[in-house]
């Protein structure tokens, strides 16, 4: 019944019996109070069980109660039926006062409930929410309940209701590995006082060591429901699992009985929760005061309801080691492993072997000496190294000893090695489960050349090997590698997927290195780690095949593990200095440059790395992928700002220094609580890594990781979940790309990738962009690391800012976990454009003036520059059709006239030569020799004879010239031929 501010005054009182009716015994009745009047005064009531059918009698009547707001402290109860004063709760019972603990997971509580996923973001990423959400998310173990985060998940529910300020109390244990967790507090009725300033919204921290978190929320009167939700991602490294231990709830009405402690706990008088019984011992019952011990036959995990016999002892429940040594010898010994489970008084027990003969210490594993005073093996100390059968020794000049962590002889468990056994329920949870456990000891197991994992890990554990590095030295290896993994094992497996290795790295930056789910021959595995801050390696293997006690050929080996280059840890060797050296350590390339060597001389020297490549390691150089140059330093490929195309076209990207957003459309998950992924990229990576204002996600939900530095992630590219609200809440940061691989334009395979996933649709025609990002790492799921493509849309009419978008069939950014895709739609990926490449449009000649317009192709916009240029100009009115002909007729005039006038000088010529012939012809007396010739020709030279004719025009002229020149009128002509006869 929901109390809405209205405060009802419920007093039964049955001033007679009913008829037919029996009164009602001390036995049949039970005490209740009345709900709170204005005056925080309430009355009791004695009213029948339910299960009884009588009627109170009429001289039960009603008697002031406590006052509303007073409660017990914990471990004691209201003695409601007396004389309503606290007590303590008797032994073998609990209380926690002024409210309800929930610790008991046999089954879900009835007050518990779960709402099936509707819609959540992961139906979109290649996974059927239909069908994963058929898998129950909530399971109960016993002394705890499991949430297992699926893609898909089922939201618990727990309704309550509260008379004074109270809160939820959620104790649970939690990795954050794939994992997110939520609690939410929501009133159920309106009229209920608000929860203005309260936390009624909180995101489950993970749980730092094995010991459970608790986490609170405050409440207000009212009824109350708490949500708790998870959300899981694929790919998640192993005991990725939320597990609640205890939900108990504050400010109810009083607890009026105590609470029976379940088989296999127990209290002692006045308590507040129950304690388990300790291993090899028991309760049968509920409600037990004390532990009762297992016979000698028998034996009992921690918190059993009961002791199971012994078995016989087999040859898998001992291990051989080797003793330490003491003045050069030492021997075999055989140790049953521990806890020990097994009966060696069994008759069908195998006997402890004896153990051996006095022996010579074996040799130390490599970059360690046998220490004579301790019997132990000891590093060596920095300069000097050792094979692990010899002392240490200086390493000789221009030489330097490099210190690693070498273990391949496992006599007995080595030194910074440790094992443990993990319930698949959580990494860092104890063993909480009724099974069989496995200790430190038992969950691998020391044989000589190799570790194996013990025939004890159940199925639901996983075996861990750990291996302390405390980082890499600070001095690189090869260019960008501080140091590197060697590890060879062997595994088999009956059933491909029910046993799986992983090998993890601490801190977990992208879950784990690699993993094994297959019969797997003896195998070297090698990786090259680019961050100094390892903290250790995690080999966790698991049989899930294995079913109780039926024995499974399943099993693994670890061979050898070396980690090469880390800050402690001894040398094997010395390394040789490439370029010679002190006795103070060698001398080195550098930054960009390689070692090379004379194939001549056979001499070394440093070289330079070539423009727009990086130094891989010391001998290597590579070049950077298409668009892409150097940095200053030679390490990392990055984008300058600018990108030139293979055909041509320059881009300029200093518009988009910075990190830019791109957000997901809003999602939810099963209890309905909003979230969105946002996807933070840098593009222009001007500058030197160390310069580089890395895009950064941040988890500010958590008041502390397991590791500080898990609090954010900074890379070129990354995602974070947003829970928006009065104070935004980001969580579950991820590394998307921390380097880029090239820039390409126009490719047909991510257009095609695009237009699947449900991008836009792009053709040939249209200009695109492609940033390529990449992880150095790569996941369980993801082989080749994640990879990330940001593609940039010439649009010219959008903004800088432009519209930003994921594809609709990926709301999560991707498909398939591993490959990642953004789109943006920005003026900021078009061209740069000159004036050359626009259209020059002249308007309409109007009144001696025209406009010249600059239109912009498809991919060049508009710039200020050229609209400025958008200006008149003088033209003529003549068009230039008309000014074409007017050139022609022109033409064509002056080449008649120079044509006439050529043959009219040519006429008169030839007339004035005639006429010159026919004077000189008048007036003789004799006539003169037929003529050879009609006329000369220009070319006929004046040879010969002349004759003089008397010129017939100008005599006027003629006597001018004569009185001048005192000439004789005459015109003298040259005669060609004989001479004139004699007349």
């Amino acid at each position: 019944m929901c109390r809405c501010g209205v405060s009802l005054l419920v007093l039964t009182i049955c001033a007679f019996g009913s008829y037919g009716i029996p009164n009602c015994s001390e036995e049949q009745l039970h005490y209740r109070y009345t709900e709170c009047e204005a005056d925080n005064s309430r009355w009791r009531v004695s009213v029948p069980k339910p299960t009884e059918h009588c009627s109170v009698a009429n001289s039960n009547v009603p008697v002031p109660g406590p006052k509303c707001g007073s409660s017990c402290p914990v471990g004691q109860y209201l003695n409601i039926s007396g004389d309503q004063t606290c007590k303590n709760c008797p032994a073998g019972s609990y209380s926690v006062g002024n409210g309800i603990r929930y610790d008991q997971w046999e089954t879900l509580p009835e007050d518990f409930s779960v709402s099936p996923s509707d819609s959540i973001s992961s139906q979109h990423e290649g996974f059927n929410c239909s069908i994963s959400s058929a898998v129950k998310t909530w399971v109960p173990k016993g002394t705890y309940l499991e949430g297992l985060p699926e893609t898909c998940n089922e939201a618990l529910h727990l309704t309550v209701e509260l008379i004074t300020d109270g809160e939820f109390s959620i104790q649970y244990f939690h990795t954050y590995i794939g994992v997110v967790a939520m609690a939410r507090v929501e009133s159920m009725c309106q009229a209920d006082k608000a929860d203005h300033g309260l936390d009624n919204f909180k995101v489950l921290p993970p749980s730092k060591d094995e010991t459970a978190k608790t986490v609170m929320l405050k409440l207000t009167p009212g009824k109350k429901r708490l949500i708790i939700s998870i959300m899981g991602y694929p790919g998640s490294a192993p005991g990725a699992r939320f597990a609640i231990k205890a939900i108990e709830v504050r400010g109810m009405p009083f607890a009026t009985e105590c609470t029976l402690c379940r088989p296999g706990y127990y209290s002692s008088a006045g308590s507040g929760f129950c304690t388990h019984c300790p291993e090899n011992t028991y309760t049968a019952s509920q409600g037990s005061s004390g532990c009762l011990p297992c016979d000698a036959k028998d034996f009992a995990p921690p918190a059993s309801a009961g002791c199971k016999p012994r078995p016989a002892c087999k040859m898998s429940d001992y291990y051989k080691s080797i003793a330490p040594c003491e003045n050069g010898t030492t021997h075999v010994k055989f140790s049953w492993l521990s806890p020990q489970y097994c009966n060696a008084d069994h008759p069908d027990s195998v006997d402890l072997p004896v153990p051996g003969a006095v022996e010579d210490c074996p040799p130390c594993n490599p970059g360690q000496e046998l220490n004579e005073t301790t019997g132990q093996c000891s590093y060596c100390l920095a300069g000097t190294f050792s094979d692990g059968s010899q002392s240490c020794e200086v390493c000789p000049l221009h030489t330097e000893a490099r210190r690693s962590l070498v273990f391949n002889k496992f006599n007995t468990l080595p030194d910074r090695l440790t094992t443990s056994c993990v319930l698949v329920t959580d990494v860092h949870l104890p063993m909480m489960n009724n099974r069989d456990f496995c200790d430190s000891q038992s969950s691998w197991v020391p044989h000589d050349s190799y570790m194996q994992v013990s025939d004890t890990v159940d199925d639901d554990a996983f075996a861990v090997l750990h291996v302390n590095v405390s980082g890499f030295s600070k001095r690189s290896i090869d260019g960008r590698v501080y140091g590197s993994l060697k590890f060879s094992f062997e595994m088999e497996c009956e059933a491909e997927g029910l046993c799986i290795l992983y090998v993890m790295q601490s801190p977990f930056k992208d879950a784990s290195l690699y993993s094994w789910n297959k019969t797997t021959p003896y195998t070297t595995f090698l990786y090259n780690f680019t961050d100094p801050n390892v903290q250790a390696i995690n080999i966790a293997y698991r049989n899930a095949f294995k079913r109780g006690d039926i024995p499974s050929k399943s099993t693994a080996k670890v061979y050898q593990i070396e980690l090469s280059n880390t800050k402690e840890g001894g040398a094997y060797e010395c390394v040789d200095c490439m370029l010679g050296g002190t006795k103070d350590g060698c001398h080195s390339c550098a930054a960009g440059q390689i070692i090379v060597t004379n194939n001549v001389t056979n001499e070394k020297s440093c070289k330079k790395c070539p423009a727009n490549h990086i130094k891989v390691d010391s001998f290597t150089c590579e070049p950077c992928g298409e668009g892409l140059v150097s940095s200053p330093d030679w390490t990392e490929c990055i984008s300058n700002c600018s990108y030139t195309s293979p055909d041509g076209m320059q881009f300029d990207f200093s518009s988009l220094a910075g990190s830019e957003a791109f957000n997901s459309a809003d999602m939810f998950t099963a209890d309905g609580t909003v979230y969105h992924h946002t996807f933070n990229a840098v593009l222009c990576t001007s500058g030197s890594k160390a310069n580089i204002a890395f895009a950064t996600c941040v988890n500010n939900a958590t008041d502390s990781f397991y590791w500080e530095d898990e609090q954010s992630v900074s890379s070129l590219i990354c995602r974070e979940t947003i829970l928006p609200g009065d104070s935004t809440i980001s969580l579950q940061p991820m590394n998307l790309g921390d380097s880029l691989s090239s820039i390409t334009t126009n490719s047909r395979v991510d257009r095609m990738r695009l237009s699947q996933k449900g991008g836009v649709q792009l053709t040939d025609n249209d200009l695109t962009i492609h940033y390529h990002y990449k992880t150095s790492q790569s996941t369980e799921n993801c082989l080749h690391g994640l990879n990330t493509t940001v593609t940039l849309i010439c649009d010219p009419r959008e903004s800088l800012n432009g519209t930003k978008s994921i594809p609709a069939l990926c709301v999560s950014g991707t498909c398939d976990g591993c490959t990642y895709d953004l789109i943006w739609k920005t003026i900021a990926a078009c061209p740069k454009c000159e004036l050359a490449d626009y259209d020059r449009i002249v308007g309409e000649c109007v009144g001696g003036s025209q406009t010249v317009h600059y239109i912009p192709h498809k991919f060049c916009p508009m710039t200020d520059k050229l609209r400025a240029m958008k200006t008149t100009q003088e033209c003529s009115i003549l068009t230039l059709e008309i000014k074409i002909a007017v050139g022609v007729a022109s033409i064509v005039a002056v080449s008649l006239l120079a044509c006439v006038i050529c043959c009219w000088k040519r006429s008169k010529k030839l007339e004035y030569k005639y006429m010159r012939l026919v004077e000189g012809a008048q007036g003789k007396t004799g006539e003169l020799p037929a003529a050879q010739t009609c006329a000369w020709s220009d070319d006929d030279e004046e040879e010969g004879d002349q004759v003089a004719f008397k010129t017939k025009g100008d005599q006027l002229f003629g006597k001018l010239g004569n009185r001048k020149g005192k000439t004789d009128g005459f015109e003298k002509m040259k005669l060609v031929g004989s001479s004139l006869p004699e007349l």
